[in-house]
C-alpha cells in the first residue's frame, strides 16, 4: 500500500516510477515492468538497451517484454562493464557522490527524531526518494550523453570518433584497440577475447 501511495504522490508522478522487492534485489517481474513503464516508454524510435549479464536481465519473460517495448539489447559479458557499460564508466560514481552528500547534509541537521534508546531514526522513504531524485537531476546532461560515446554505443559505425571510446585510451586495458578494430571486426574480436581469458587467468592465480 505504501508503494503505492507514493507512486501515486503528484510531487513524484512523472519523476519516478517506485517498486519494491522482498529482499531488496532486482528480479525478474520487477524487471519487466521496469521494461514496460521506464524504457518502453522513454521513445517509439528504435532503441538498443545496453546491461550486463545479471541473471534477470536474460529471462524469457524479460526478453519478451523487451520485444513488445520494441528495444533491442546488448549484453555486456562479465568482468567488462567498468571498460564499456556507460554508468560504471562515467555517471555511476558521481551520482553515488551526489547521494552522500544528500545524505551528509541531512546527517548535518540539527534536529532529528530519536528512537526510544536514542539513536537517530533513519530518514523517511519519501525523503530518501526526493534526495535521490535531486542527486539525479543534479548530474549534467551531457555527462551522460558523453558516457553512451565513451563506450561506443552512440559513435558513428564508421570509426571515425573511436578516438572517444573510453577503453582505447593510451591508459586503458585496450590502448591499441583502435588499431586492432580498424584489421576487422572478426580480428578485434579475437584480440578481445584473449585479452579476457587473460584477465580470467589473472583473477584465478590471485
Amino acid at each position: 500500500m505504501y508503494v503505492k501511495r507514493m507512486n501515486e504522490d503528484r510531487r513524484l508522478s512523472g519523476k519516478c516510477v517506485i517498486r519494491s522487492s522482498a529482499n531488496g534485489w532486482m528480479n525478474e517481474s520487477l524487471t519487466v515492468e521496469w521494461v514496460q513503464y521506464v524504457v518502453g516508454c522513454l521513445s517509439f524510435a528504435p532503441r538498443l538497451l545496453v546491461w550486463d549479464t545479471y541473471k534477470c536481465h536474460m529471462t524469457n519473460g524479460v526478453k519478451e517484454a523487451l520485444r513488445q517495448a520494441g528495444v533491442n539489447s546488448a549484453l555486456v559479458p562479465g568482468g567488462c562493464t567498468k571498460y564499456i557499460q556507460a554508468p560504471d564508466v562515467s555517471w555511476n560514481k558521481p551520482f553515488k557522490d551526489l547521494c552522500q552528500i544528500a545524505y551528509d547534509d541531512w546527517m548535518a541537521e540539527k534536529e532529528h527524531e530519536v528512537t526510544p534508546a536514542g539513536r537517530i531514526k533513519a530518514p523517511s522513504r519519501r525523503s530518501c526518494i526526493e534526495r535521490i531524485l535531486s542527486a539525479w537531476e543534479s548530474l549534467p546532461n551531457d555527462v551522460i550523453k558523453k558516457s553512451f560515446e565513451a563506450c561506443a554505443v552512440s559513435l558513428p559505425r564508421n570509426g571515425s570518433e573511436d578516438d572517444k571510446i573510453h577503453c582505447f585510451k593510451a591508459d586503458g586495458p585496450l590502448s591499441n584497440g583502435r588499431q586492432e578494430l580498424q584489421k576487422g571486426p572478426q580480428h578485434f574480436l579475437l584480440h578481445c577475447n584473449m585479452l579476457l581469458l587473460l584477465m580470467k587467468t589473472i583473477r584465478s592465480r590471485i
